[in-house]
């Protein structure tokens, strides 16, 4: 299974992108800043996921993010995909 880093997965283009690529077979870990209701409803809604809550306007957060890419990276294969929803074309 091919792993997958998502921002601003809890609602909007994150959450549609999240939701496409769990259907496409992907396992995403999502990050959400403070929509935590919405945030679970996806966990359980979607059993390929996994959410992690950051606010980016504290600098400790963004090492926490860091790490947490650093050690997904580790874990990686090189068909694994790192893609933020604006990085996403919709027809």
């Amino acid at each position: 299974m091919k792993n997958i880093l998502v921002s601003s997965a809890s609602r909007g283009i994150g959450e549609a992108t999240s939701r496409f690529l769990v259907q496409k077979g992907y396992f995403v870990y999502g990050v959400y800043n403070t929509n935590k209701v919405e945030a679970e409803k996806l966990i359980e809604e979607l059993k390929n996921i996994k959410m992690f809550q950051y606010d980016f306007s504290d600098r400790r957060n963004t090492k926490l993010l860091k790490s947490l890419a650093k050690m997904l990276d580790s874990d990686a294969k090189r068909e694994d995909v790192d893609i933020e929803p604006r990085d996403i074309e919709y027809s």
